[in-house]
């Protein structure tokens, strides 16, 4: 078994690309690079290879190469043949394109909200990255990771997938953050959820003179959360599944023995 492997998806192996990423989880433990052939439509497959990934092989950190020419070596390759052509020029009508977001604990979600950044800007992807109050409104805030973790997440997964563009990542503490303010940018990032956003913003740069943004809307891969059956890969999901875990291993030594756990909560708040 390797840490780190490379498939190439090809026409055969995107007809049954669930059971290709399964046998490839058994493989590789860590991080799984995926290229896509030429004659394929790379968001198409990569939007099938991160929500399979999500439903499969979930802890495998599995990145889509969109753009990058760079040697790299692998001890494993998986592909169905070895003379399937990869190598694409991508047609990037904006210089830059901005997105914003929690990004706690990136997951496949977040990666086809970046990934089709990348795919449209030729020059910048701006990201905004909630800190302050602006992470209390969310669903278990006090297990977000911090900010500089999720941050330096970002930039590098960006740059981990593309050598064309520039990654700037802003901390933002309101709902615009630098999408209000940076003149050269030409278009937005939104989901189903967050498309009444993007309208927001382009309200705020009519007002101050602003180029208005075109809005690039993506769906978001389905995810089960078992305890509220909301269907949606999410942040608040991974949290919420953290609950009952330990977030740092104890260390026993450190407690005088014996020692009292003691529980709060009102009534009927699962003390018991």
């Amino acid at each position: 078994m390797d840490d780190v492997g490379l498939l190439i998806v090809g026409p055969k192996f995107l007809q049954n690309i669930a059971t290709v990423l399964a046998d490839a989880s058994k493989t590789i433990t860590d991080r799984l690079y995926v290229r896509v052939a030429a004659e394929l439509d790379l968001f198409e497959v990569l939007s099938q290879v991160y929500f399979e990934g999500s439903r499969i092989c979930d802890t495998l950190d599995i990145r889509v190469i969109i753009d990058d020419n760079r040697e790299r070596k692998f001890k494993t390759i998986i592909c169905e043949d070895e003379t399937i052509e990869y190598n694409r020029t991508i047609d990037k009508p904006y210089g830059a394109v901005v997105l914003g977001g929690t990004f706690d604990r990136l997951h496949n979600g977040h990666k086809m909200l970046l990934s089709r950044a990348v795919m449209a800007a030729s020059e910048r992807v701006v990201c905004g990255v909630t800190c302050g109050d602006m992470i209390k409104k969310k669903i278990l805030w006090e297990l977000m990771e911090p900010f500089e973790k999720r941050a330096k997440a970002v930039q590098e997964f960006v740059e981990d997938i593309s050598c064309s563009v520039r990654c700037e990542v802003h901390p933002i503490v309101d709902p615009y953050g630098p999408s209000i303010i940076d003149r050269d940018l030409r278009a937005i990032i939104v989901s189903n959820e967050t498309e009444k956003g993007g309208h927001a913003v382009n309200d705020k740069r009519k007002e101050r003179n602003l180029p208005i943004l075109d809005l690039i809307k993506i769906s978001l891969i389905d995810g089960k959360d078992e305890l509220t059956g909301e269907y949606k890969l999410s942040s608040s999901t991974r949290r919420r599944a953290l609950l009952g875990t330990f977030l740092k291993p104890l260390k026993l030594e450190k407690f005088p023995r014996p020692f009292v756990i003691g529980l709060t909560g009102g009534i009927a708040s699962g003390k018991t």
